[in-house]
């Protein structure tokens, strides 16, 4: 399984010829490298605890003298890690949970991603919409110029002038066709894929449905760092059994020697001797590194409950900003435009206000669309923190 999303990211996947947000949210969980490597801390999470909770293997000693022709086998088994084998093992499963913790915050950032992304395609597609929309409306701004001249009520200047406005909107929309091919290379990337030029990507732009407000301690940030304080309290209990002299067991059998003695079995036990030190360094480190992971998870939930808070805000207030800009804005702006036009067709106003009205056709569709854009990044931030909605 693991090869073949490997190979898939290298040789690259071609999507459908038409793109959703759910199938874009899909493709990348399938396919971005991060994913991978994501599950593969997991899988080191899991070896590192099985490797801290290993028994230690025993000693074995084999003496041979050949004056006294004896032969001695020695064997020691320590038994210190019997007093923090559960601490040991509930600081390990702490690091798994913050290992599967940072799997699903990888997860939630990729998503985050490509919903930005795929909201830029959808805002660069729907801008180019608009602009070759005024173009086409230039275009007949300057026949309609033309036919004024040619009958005397227009000079040429006011008709260079249309000329110039026509220029100005195709060069818009050229810029605008390039942003929107960008803005595809920007998608195929969040998703680790390679997406067709010509990809229609459907969705809406002009979303208002109201987001939910996920308790912040579900957040993958917070959960790992509340699991790395769990792991540090851990190593801190295990740090201080392992401060106690717990002996070892010795096992040694003796034979050969002087003729009809028996092999001889010692049963016993050997005890570290604190002479030197007895582990209190390791216990302030660990002393030191509970209290900070401690404090860290304290910042962690503070700093998730800030942004979350944030995200809220903005993607409340650009919604708010983008429902006036698209239900009152524009459309006021486009029957501006086309009255202006209509009264110039009819001799009852010069080329100047329409002019004017062009101009603020496109200024209120480019606020429309960067406060729809603003809405959607916003909710990207939030998908980013909290996941997306099921």
């Amino acid at each position: 399984m693991l090869s073949a999303i490997v190979a898939a990211v290298v040789q690259g996947v071609v999507v459908p010829d038409t793109l959703t947000l759910e199938r874009a949210l899909l493709l990348a969980e399938r396919t971005r490298g991060q994913v991978v490597v994501a599950g593969a801390g997991v899988d080191r999470a899991r070896a590192t605890a099985r490797l801290g909770t290993a028994i230690p293997n025993p000693q074995v000693k084999y003496e041979h003298a050949d004056l006294a022709l004896t032969n001695t086998v020695e064997i020691i088994q320590p038994l210190w890690w019997l007093g923090s084998s559960g601490d040991t093992r509930s600081a390990g499963n702490a690091s798994i949970r913050r290992a599967r913790a940072d799997s699903l915050r990888t997860r939630y950032t990729v998503a985050g991603e490509v919903m930005h992304a795929f909201y830029q395609v959808l805002a660069a597609d729907q801008k180019l919409l608009l602009v070759r929309q005024q173009a086409q409306a230039a275009d007949t701004l300057l026949r309609l110029t033309t036919r004024r001249v040619e009958l005397g009520d227009l000079s040429e200047l006011e008709r260079d002038q249309a000329s110039q406005e026509v220029a100005t909107v195709r060069l818009l929309e050229r810029r605008s066709f390039e942003d929107a091919r960008v803005s595809r290379l920007a998608l195929a990337r969040a998703m680790g894929v390679h997406l067709q030029p010509d990809a229609i990507i459907t969705g809406r732009l002009a979303s208002f449905e109201p987001a939910t407000s996920p308790s912040t301690t579900l957040i993958p940030a917070v959960v790992a760092a509340i699991e790395d304080s769990a792991a540090a309290a851990s190593r801190l209990s295990a740090a201080r059994w392992r401060q106690l002299p717990i002996p070892g067991l010795l096992l040694k059998w003796e034979w050969g020697g002087p003729p009809n003695v028996p092999t001889n079995t010692i049963i016993g036990f050997s005890m570290p001797f604190p002479l030197w030190q007895f582990g209190q360094h390791e216990v302030a480190l660990a002393n030191a590194d509970a209290m900070e992971r401690g404090a860290l998870a304290t910042e962690a939930r503070a700093e998730a409950t800030r942004q979350v808070a944030e995200a809220h805000e903005r993607m409340n207030a650009a919604r708010e900003r983008a429902r006036e800009a698209t239900e009152v804005l524009y459309p006021t702006a486009q029957r501006l435009r086309v009255g202006a036009v209509r009264l110039f067709d009819s001799g009852r106003t010069g080329i100047f206000p329409v002019f004017d009205a062009f101009r603020r056709e496109r200024e209120a569709a480019i606020i429309m669309i960067e406060e729809l854009l603003a809405m959607h990044s916003a909710a990207a931030t939030l998908v980013a923190l909290t996941g997306p909605s099921r």
